[in-house]
């Protein structure tokens, strides 16, 4: 007090102040401001205010700082979507993990951000972000807790659901062997069915802990489970209640499985005997059978009872598969049955043989029958030493010392084209030409009618067989005239693609000169040698004539290029001389004609 007054008493004694007061001057504002400001006191003060309201402004950014922990949670509430949410994850730990991290989240806020913060003059407000991100955590919390309600239903009545299945597929076994093992793979099935309810009862329990853990204020019960307050303990209660029961039923049924086991498995063990007794009836009427074992047997009946023989034992593996599935499930051994191996070994044996003599008399037929110059006599030759080679094998798998007549008749039957194969091959040469045929036919004793439809049963009729050697003679010349006309025509048409390559001479427009020879020499002189050396071949004796025009023929073309080569290099010496100025001025005459 004292210092104010003193202070007024230093501003009423002003000079300023007293003439201003007398009305001697007017214009008393910036005197007053300077008299005020530059008083101590008004210093002292400005500095005390201005220090205190850093400090009130220092003290709030604290306060507001502390909401930056809160980021996250700003950052949940502008991207999260439960829709999302809900579509990625169906799992109670997903759910869970949202759910404590929400309950988290309330104090977090609560310690954070409060709704009003001052200090002296100075205000912070929070209250708006508060409410919004308390609100969007309590919603989502509502959602959670919905959702996890949601599952938590269907997995009780999926449970439950489950739990009348097992009991409706629970009836007593019927007195057949499949109905018995229907029986025992369907109690296998109630066994692990409710041994997957057991472990969804637990996933409830847990369920009911979490909503109980995360039940609002408002919230009786269990978080208003199913809509009433002991809704979700009933549940469990209902459900463990009802698998004590299909426990108490699945044991009944065991029992009543034990009971019956031993009659059963007496029952499939006869029926298993039974097969393979029927399979081993099947090996040996294969093995008796007149049909399939003598070869006066036409093809076509011996395949057909084959078939019979097949689909019988078919039928029994099938049925034999059907036992072993029984004894899997039954958890008995299930031994190899070592007639069907044996069955499948005879039987492929002696059905293959059929099909050979079958396929193979049809094709001797065509072979023999048709025009032979349509047939394919490389891939006859190929295919009759295929079925040979098969024979043999099969020869080995019958027993050498065993006698077979239908095999010994397959074998005799393949054999009696083989012996004629090398005659087949030499006789189905591609390269043989009408010419050729001429000469064949020369050998025998009735040459037919045309040259260009004949079968190979004419000629063996005509005793061709007889001059095999003249035959493959023929044969070999024919082949050797067609690799020897063939390189004729390669080279041929190598001349008819053949440029020579010339240039302008200096400047000139009129005159040229043959240039890069040397490939055209050495193109020259490999096909002379080609032509000399099919000169020397002993089959060139009947294409002579042709080979020799292109011996001529190249050696004209040599002829002319050498001679062309020798001019052009002779020329192009006498052109620099008859073109120098000197020889112009004194042979005019001669060096005009030359150019």
């Amino acid at each position: 007090m004292q210092s104010v007054t003193e202070e007024v008493v230093r501003v009423i004694s002003h000079q300023d102040f007293r003439q201003f007061i007398h009305g001697l001057i007017s214009d008393s504002g910036p005197r007053f401001r300077a008299i005020v400001e530059g008083s101590f006191a008004y210093a002292t003060s400005k500095a005390t205010i201005q220090n205190r309201i850093v400090q009130d402004f220092a003290h709030l950014k604290r306060k507001v700082d502390k909401c930056e922990q809160c980021a996250d949670i700003n950052a949940f509430d502008q991207t999260f979507v439960f829709e999302d949410f809900q579509a990625e994850h169906s799992d109670l730990e997903s759910i869970k993990m949202h759910l404590d991290r929400l309950q988290k989240w309330e104090g977090k806020i609560a310690n954070n951000i409060k709704p009003l913060e001052t200090k002296g003059l100075i205000w912070a407000q929070g209250r708006k972000l508060r409410e919004r991100l308390s609100q969007r955590v309590k919603t989502e919390q509502g959602h959670m807790k919905e959702y996890l309600r949601e599952l938590a239903e269907r997995k009780a009545r999926e449970s439950s659901t489950g739990l009348i299945e097992i009991r409706n597929r629970l009836k007593e076994p019927a007195d057949t062997l499949a109905a018995y093992v229907g029986y025992c793979t369907e109690l296998e099935l109630c066994r692990q069915k409710k041994e997957h309810i057991a472990e969804q009862k637990k996933r409830l329990d847990e369920m009911k802990g979490v909503l109980s853990k995360y039940k609002g204020k408002d919230e009786g019960g269990y978080g208003g489970f199913g809509g009433g307050s002991g809704a979700l303990q009933g549940k469990i209660e209902q459900l463990a209640s009802d698998i004590s029961d299909v426990e108490a039923l699945l044991q009944q049924a065991g029992e009543t499985v034990k009971e019956a086991l031993e009659g059963n498995v007496e029952e499939l063990e006869k029926r298993v005997q039974e097969e393979q007794e029927k399979v081993s009836a099947l090996i040996e009427k294969i093995s008796k059978s007149e049909t399939l074992m003598q070869a006066s047997t036409p093809a076509k009946e011996a395949l057909e009872e084959a078939a019979r023989y097949k689909k019988r034992f078919d039928n029994s593996v099938e049925r034999l598969a059907q036992y072993q599935a029984y004894q899997a499930t039954l958890k008995l051994p299930a031994p190899a049955v070592p007639e069907v191996e044996e069955f499948e070994k005879q039987f492929a044996v002696r059905h293959r043989l059929w099909q050979i003599r079958q396929t193979f008399g049809e094709q001797q037929r065509r072979w023999y029958g048709e025009n032979f110059r349509d047939q394919d006599a490389a891939a006859i030759v190929a295919t009759v030493a295929e079925r040979a080679t098969e024979l043999v094998k099969m020869k080995m798998a019958i027993g050498r010392e065993t006698q077979d007549e239908v095999h010994a008749a397959a074998t005799m039957e393949v054999q009696d084209v083989k012996r004629h194969s090398a005659l087949i091959a030499a006789l189905g040469n591609p390269s043989m030409q009408e010419k050729h045929w001429v000469k064949i036919w020369a050998l025998c004793e009735t040459p037919p009618a045309t040259l260009l439809n004949f079968s190979f049963q004419t000629l063996l009729s005509q005793g061709i067989d007889a001059h095999l050697e003249r035959v493959e003679e023929v044969s070999a010349f024919a082949a050797g005239e067609a690799a020897i006309l063939k390189t004729v025509s390669e080279i041929a048409a190598a001349w008819e693609e053949t440029a020579f390559t010339v240039r302008g001479y200096r400047d000139t427009k009129d005159r040229f000169y043959i240039t890069e020879v040397e490939e055209l020499t050495i193109q020259l002189e490999d096909h002379q040698m080609t032509v000399q050396t099919s000169m020397g071949s002993k089959y060139v004796a009947e294409i002579r004539e042709e080979v020799e025009a292109w011996e001529k023929r190249l050696g004209y073309i040599s002829d002319c290029l050498d001679e062309w080569l020798i001019f052009q290099k002779a020329w192009m010496y006498l052109e620099n001389i008859f073109n120098a100025e000197d020889i112009v001025a004194q042979l005019p005459m001669e060096a005009k004609l030359f150019v």
